[in-house]
């Protein structure tokens, strides 16, 4: 069936309109932003085809663009709007925590702060907090994306945020999408050359902390050559 043949009651956003958007299923509310289909498929059909792909929108977070392209009838243009909703979904979620959590005191803080961001996804991804004197968040960024098992840091990409935002402490956090949370030697690595740069601009590295399949690992708490937390 073609879409233009729809009643308009029952096009998404004719429906939206009239009995509002959560009246909508999940197939509707991924048409919307789809917008159009192909010449085979409708854009409900379309948007069945996604949700089918990765199993149901409770693995929506592991949807990268890559992948998204991979379907039929789904180009770059698509698959860029589609991860970008699902980017600033993301960043709504951790700003509403970001105010549950706005001062960090313990390690365990931060990681109920970017737990729901870090879930399923499948490449390591480096994340920087950074914080005033208080230990009050002022500023979070998502650095890096790497591989399933690699990441590239660059120091001085670190050390400009943290001037930038004039933060007094920095806290760094990436994960291990293998599950094993346990810092790696290059994860040691980085981390002390790290704390060794920051000192020169009179800034605090509080923690690198490592996040695995519902677990952590605080380099802070595990090595006693950095600073520790202030209480």
């Amino acid at each position: 069936m073609k879409f233009k043949d729809f009643q308009n009651d029952k096009k998404p956003r004719e429906k939206a309109i009239k009995y509002g958007i959560a009246s909508l299923t999940d197939e509707e509310l991924l048409a919307i932003i789809l917008r159009t289909g192909t010449k085979e498929k409708n854009v409900l059909l379309l948007a069945r085809d996604i949700i089918d792909t990765f199993k149901g929108i409770e693995n929506f977070n592991q949807i990268e663009f890559n992948s998204l392209i991979k379907i039929k009838g789904i180009g770059k243009s698509k698959a860029l709007e589609l991860v970008t909703c699902l980017e600033l979904t993301k960043r709504i979620k951790l700003v509403n925590k970001q105010f549950q959590y706005a001062k960090i005191i313990w390690p365990e803080d931060v990681f109920n702060l970017v737990k729901d961001y870090y879930e399923d996804l499948k490449h390591e991804h480096f994340y920087l907090l950074l914080l005033n004197n208080q230990n009050k968040l002022i500023h979070q960024n998502l650095l890096y994306k790497g591989t399933h098992d690699s990441l590239k840091v660059d120091i001085k990409d670190i050390l400009y945020l943290a001037i930038t935002y004039r933060a007094n402490k920095i806290i760094c956090i990436h994960n291990h999408p293998g599950g094993d949370s346990e810092a790696s030697f290059a994860d040691l690595k980085i981390t002390q050359e790290l704390k060794k740069q920051l000192k020169i601009f009179e800034i605090t590295l509080l923690d690198h902390i490592i996040i695995g399949w519902e677990n952590y690992y605080s380099i802070n708490l595990n090595k006693k050559y950095l600073f520790p937390i202030d209480k």
